[in-house]
């Protein structure tokens, strides 16, 4: 199983994504601030450095409240 954890790196984040490599085959660290949520009128894309985030069986995602509209955002596209 696959699992990603979309933070601003903290090192809070970093032993997040260490106890979750105990329950994933592969635990991904991305960077809250390369990430974009493109709308566009037939459905909603989340962009990861330009790339589109790949395919996950979790996603946790997390930061402070000024990140809170993308988060939310985020979190919206891929229950799509």
């Amino acid at each position: 199983m696959k699992a990603a954890i979309i933070s601003l790196k903290s090192t809070s984040s970093q032993m997040i994504a260490k106890a979750m490599s105990k329950y994933f085959d592969q635990v991904d660290n991305i960077d809250l601030r390369g990430v974009e949520v493109n709308l566009e009128s037939d459905k909603i894309t989340v962009l990861c450095n330009g790339e589109p985030l790949g395919k996950y069986d979790c996603v946790f995602a997390r930061g402070s409240y000024r990140y809170n509209p993308l988060l939310r955002s985020i979190a919206v596209a891929l229950k799509g």
